[in-house]
């Protein structure tokens, strides 16, 4: 992977907290975690339609899209559930605790995707140093929550 690619990936990480701070302060002060994500994914929406034109990326062909299987459509579904739970908890946690959680269970879903091949991704088996390493963050998960 290149250093850019690697520098724009970690770059991305640093959103993650930074949105789950911003929700869970706007669920505080409404008193509503459903209202903060759906405020989340109104915005968002509202961004990516206004870019949509300004990136070059045509909309796709009808026959691409009929064609697609069912469990695609799913993601969005999955992201608004994984953006409530982090308002939710994101309240009673903190923001490091809460990230440590969730790149745990990332890298434990992203074992078993990655050794069964699930949802598109090549399979790649799980061995004993994708298991230390996995060990290993989830080491660092107990002790940062443990501070």
């Amino acid at each position: 992977m290149s250093w850019k690619i690697s520098l724009m990936v970690l770059m991305t990480g640093t959103l993650i907290p930074i949105q789950a701070g911003i929700n869970g302060a706007l669920a505080r002060k409404t008193g509503s975690p459903m209202f903060a994500a759906t405020v989340s994914f109104l915005i968002g929406t509202l961004f990516l339609l206004a870019i949509v034109p300004l990136v070059g990326n045509a909309l796709p062909k009808w026959a691409d899209v009929r064609e697609t299987p069912w469990w695609v459509w799913s993601g969005g579904l999955v992201g608004a559930v994984y953006v409530v739970l982090v308002i939710m908890a994101v309240q009673k946690v903190g923001a490091s605790t809460l990230i440590v959680f969730v790149v745990a269970g990332q890298m434990i879903a992203s074992l078993l995707i990655d050794h069964f091949g699930l949802i598109g991704f090549p399979e790649v088996a799980i061995n004993g140093k994708r298991l230390m390493g996995a060990a290993l963050l989830i080491g660092g998960v107990l002790l940062v929550r443990s501070s």
